[in-house]
């Protein structure tokens, strides 16, 4: 009778298991469906976005760190040669950009909240919190 009972449970348990993996499945399914950000959107808040095309379009690199001596490496358009076409600054305080490593060449700069399209004449290399 004990034996009986104890694979009643276990029938009990599985089946439970088992719905509850497909509504976890289901729910997935459903999240995942969403449509991926395009442009400026894709830039996360508290971050410094960088893209290769107008208008926040384009490959882009993402920085949260305030000051970055080496802003190439990491950045697949930038290690390519690629310049930079627009920049949404979302941390809170101005970046200024420098066309060489180490802080080297200033060649600009984003307010806090600056959005918008650069000239194209040059990479970011570099950038630090001003």
């Amino acid at each position: 009778m004990k034996r009986l009972l104890a694979s009643a449970a276990l029938a009990v348990s599985v089946i439970g298991l088992t719905v509850m993996l497909t509504v976890t499945a289901n729910a997935a399914t459903t999240l995942s469906s969403a449509p991926a950000a395009t442009g400026y959107a894709r830039c996360p808040a508290a971050y410094l976005c960088i893209f290769n095309g107008a208008n926040g379009t384009g490959e882009y690199c993402t920085y949260s760190a305030a000051s970055r001596a080496d802003a190439v490496t990491g950045c697949g358009f930038e290690q390519k040669g690629w310049l930079v076409r627009s920049v949404w600054n979302r941390h809170s305080y101005t970046e200024q950009f420098y066309k060489y490593r180490n802080f080297s060449g200033p060649s600009g700069y984003a307010l806090a909240g600056d959005r918008g399209n650069a000239s194209g004449c040059c990479q970011i290399r570099s950038f630090a919190k001003v």
